[in-house]
């Protein structure tokens, strides 16, 4: 084998390598999307959850949320 061809087969094997790297590159790209998809769903029903967990609380002691402070409520994640 010449050095042409030594020269050509190597182009191959990184052209391959560079398809192969950047189909990974697309593929985190695209959990990654998905994952911070899956963070803002999760943060909006913690939200709700908190409401929820507010208003239950407000309910239980016998007291409207009208002039009742609810910082002491705060849930720290």
């Amino acid at each position: 084998m010449g050095d042409i061809e030594k020269l050509h087969a190597k182009l191959e094997r990184v052209k391959n390598d560079l398809a192969d790297a950047q189909k990974a590159v697309m593929d985190r790209a695209e959990a990654l999307g998905k994952a911070e998809g899956e963070k803002k769903t999760a943060q909006a029903e913690v939200g709700r959850l908190r409401e929820d967990v507010k208003d239950d609380y407000l309910h239980f002691i016998g007291k409207s949320e009208r002039g009742v402070s609810n910082s002491h409520l705060e849930v720290v994640p």
